[in-house]
């Protein structure tokens, strides 16, 4: 009996530790210079809307090639034990009126986690930096891990809207390996 009350005793003492964890608010900006503590739960929210001018539809065209990608915030989203405001994004890449890719109905997670992420740095705002894995099926080593990183450029002009410099970030292993991605690394989206 003397075993039952004291696991019992136990179990709501964790329990009561898990619902009255405090969970601490701290900027975006701040997820690489903050230093945690040890059994905190952190929430990195975007305090300032930094984000925001990320988001929406975004398309890119040429003679031969059009992207489109659909930009969105989830809040609040978990990962390992601590909560982020993160970027997630959608597409569709054409061409020569093929599509290659398509994943703008695909809800999956795996699909999720093809672009997603959302470092921001105090010091420079209008950059963005996102995890990045197209649906190619040319193989590659994942030692380091593809990045998408992205430039807001701001339209101060009547008429013009905004822009994004989009650029894969990757390091081949060997100079012989593929590029094993078929979107361009390197192109100017203008926002829809």
């Amino acid at each position: 009996m003397k075993k039952i009350k004291t696991i019992i005793l136990l179990s709501l003492t964790l329990t009561s530790y898990v619902f009255y964890a405090q969970e601490e608010i701290i900027p975006l900006t701040e997820i690489s210079t903050f230093d945690e503590e040890n059994n905190v739960i952190y929430y990195y929210k975007d305090i300032n809307n930094d984000l925001s001018k990320f988001l929406g539809t975004w398309k890119y065209e040429d003679s031969n090639k059009e992207l489109i990608v659909k930009f969105y915030l989830k809040e609040h989203n978990e990962s390992g034990g601590m909560y982020y405001d993160e970027v997630f994004a959608r597409f569709k890449y054409t061409e020569n009126e093929i599509v290659v890719y398509n994943t703008m109905n695909d809800t999956s997670e795996a699909n999720e986690y093809r672009i997603f992420g959302g470092l921001i740095y105090e010091d420079s705002l209008n950059n963005l930096s996102l995890g990045y894995y197209e649906p190619t099926d040319i193989p590659y080593d994942g030692a380091v891990s593809p990045s998408l990183n992205l430039k807001y450029l701001s339209c101060d002009n009547l008429g013009c809207s905004p822009q994004l410099k989009w650029d894969i970030f990757w390091t081949r292993n060997k100079s012989s390996e593929i590029w094993p991605f078929k979107i361009p690394s390197n192109l100017i989206l203008t926002k829809q």
